[in-house]
């Protein structure tokens, strides 16, 4: 085969990497939009322009082949570059698979040499392959390539972060279809060749179409699945959250609980829990009205949002917010309370619903004394009350 029409084919797999890369890097971009990132894409990217024009030099492989290679190493790459779970990386890596896909059975060799057959675009010596051919079928592929791409920003990319973000433990499902239908396209394409079923026969259209259009289906339904999920966690996470300020609510502490009392059964807890009480809005809603006292909740469980950060943060009661600490946040503590305490300095404003005051306790599980997790909920509750009192000169308001 002629050097410009391997050079064109190289191009072409190379953008078509470059798509589906710049597609799954688009997925984790809340997280890893520096600039080293998109630079070993670019590295990457150069890494599987070489292959291909190796691969195409000395024809190891098929255009399938080839496209299975490439997938590989853009999943690879996803492992390497990104510190998600290795779950959450080959759910990305479906994204490529995705873009695969669509150039396999639509816009690869395929495609070229079913329509080269049927517009009678064979060249004596190199069939379909020519200059011109293939400069056409690569406008039409980078055409639909950026429409795929829009679509899948616009329409799938924010179920794919719901998931990777909130619902990891989901994930593995997902990835069964997309491998199967890899393997079975790959065991079709040899069958299929051996037994003569080649571009320019009456046979090859409709079985590569039935192909694409269980691709299709399938791919419709993980993502729908998606949608759905992500619909499910939503829906969920609400059912789970504080409406005024955002925080998990009683019913998540509650749940969260249950979890504890069994890793404390099972001998692996360690976790301590931040009690925290808004002072004053008894006073602030009589006398400034409930919109003010509101504001004041809402700023609290901002600052706790800022301070306790890596922790998990609650609103338990009216004016009563937990805060768990697990792991290593346990040795924190004391650190953070006092950041906490000095916020509250800081921050103090010229309105009385602006100057938040609030008591603060804490109490860390201790495997000799604590019983239940109540008896740690306890003494943090103690702790808090006992400096509540102090702050507060024994009013009640």
């Amino acid at each position: 085969m002629p050097i410009e029409i391997i050079l064109l084919w190289t191009l072409t797999n190379t953008v078509n990497f470059a798509f589906a890369g710049f597609a799954a890097g688009k997925t984790l971009n809340k997280k890893y939009s520096n600039a080293r990132t998109y630079l070993s894409w670019t590295g990457i990217a150069l890494v599987v322009f070489a292959l291909s024009f190796f691969i195409y030099k000395v024809s190891i492989l098929n255009d399938t082949e080839v496209s299975l290679l490439i997938l590989a190493i853009g999943c690879v790459s996803i492992v390497l570059l990104y510190k998600d779970s290795l779950v959450a990386k080959l759910f990305v890596g479906m994204t490529m698979i995705l873009f695969t896909t669509i150039l396999i059975f639509a816009f690869c060799g395929t495609a070229d040499q079913i329509w080269g057959a049927r517009l009678k675009l064979f060249d004596p010596v190199n069939g379909p392959y020519t200059v011109r051919n293939i400069l056409f079928f690569t406008v039409i592929k980078l055409l639909v390539l950026s429409s795929a791409t829009t679509l899948y920003l616009v329409l799938l990319k924010n179920s794919f972060i719901d998931l990777l973000t909130q619902a990891k433990d989901q994930l593995r499902k997902y990835l069964i279809a997309p491998v199967v239908s890899y393997i079975g396209f790959s065991a079709i394409t040899y069958i299929s060749n051996s037994v003569g079923i080649l571009p320019d026969s009456p046979h090859f259209l409709p079985l590569y179409a039935s192909i694409c259009t269980i691709l299709v289906v399938e791919y419709i339904m993980i993502f729908n699945s998606v949608h759905w999920a992500s619909e499910a966690i939503q829906a969920d996470k609400k059912v789970h959250m504080d409406g005024l300020t955002g925080l998990d609510n009683r019913l998540a502490f509650a749940e969260k609980e249950e979890i504890m009392t069994e890793e404390m059964r099972k001998g692996n807890a360690v976790f301590g829990i931040i009690m925290i009480d808004l002072n004053f809005l008894k006073k602030l809603n009589d006398t400034y009205g409930h919109e003010r006292g509101d504001f004041a909740l809402e700023t609290l469980a901002g600052y706790i949002r800022d301070v306790f950060k890596g922790c998990e943060n609650y609103r338990i009661g009216g004016d009563e917010f937990a805060v768990l600490a697990l792991k290593d946040k346990v040795n924190e503590l004391s650190a953070l309370t006092e950041k906490f305490k000095q916020t509250l300095i800081d921050k103090e404003g010229g309105q009385p619903w602006e100057s938040i005051s609030a008591a603060i306790g804490y109490a860390i599980y201790d495997k000799q004394k604590d019983r239940s997790f109540d008896d740690v909920y306890k003494r943090a509750d103690a702790a808090m009350y006992a400096e509540k009192t102090r702050m507060k000169g024994g009013r009640d308001d």
